[in-house]
């Protein structure tokens, strides 16, 4: 399981909506960096900041060569969910979906623990019924950090995966 992107087989895509996260940013790329099965790649999707998260991003991406990715969108106004499915699909959009399993929607001020995509692939595979899975994370929420865990019938938003073929079924994540 320590192969990058893969377990088992299953090869992960991870994208992560990013708007006036600068802050926040530098933390999620060492908890992504330390995964013990990291996502094949990493796309990051600046979507409309203000505080310098693009730059920021971008450092990560030149420190991470071939692996993390990152585009930007102009999209103007509050946070809202419907901005952060037209960056989860713009991430989407941008590579070829033969080449993953699970899509990783990590939003961008969430930490995971080094085990997070070992433990979330495995679910997936054992259990070939699944459709959404998510796991233990930190999120920072104005300033303060809390865990994010995820009961039965429930995955939050700021951490998902969902199985490619799940995600594609369902239109993927709609702008509402």
């Amino acid at each position: 399981m320590g192969m990058q992107g893969s377990s088992d087989g299953l090869r992960v895509l991870a994208i992560t909506p990013a708007r006036n996260e600068a802050d926040h940013l530098k933390e999620v790329a060492s908890s992504m960096a330390a995964q013990n099965q990291r996502p094949i790649r990493w796309i990051i999707v600046v979507n409309g900041s203000t505080d310098g998260t693009e730059a920021v991003a971008n450092q990560i991406a030149e420190s991470h060569p071939g692996w993390v990715t990152v585009l930007s969108l102009d999209i103007t106004g509050q946070r809202s969910f419907r901005a952060k499915s037209q960056a989860v699909m713009t991430g989407v959009d941008s590579v070829d979906s033969a080449s993953y399993d699970l899509i990783a929607c990590i939003d961008g001020d969430v930490v995971l623990p080094p085990e997070y995509f070992a433990r979330v692939a495995a679910a997936f595979r054992d259990n070939p019924a699944l459709g959404v899975c998510g796991g233990v994370y930190r999120h920072t929420v104005g300033g303060n950090s809390r865990i994010g865990r995820h009961g039965a019938g429930h995955v939050p938003g700021p951490a998902q995966v969902l199985r490619a073929e799940t995600f594609e079924s369902i239109g993927g994540y709609w702008p509402l």
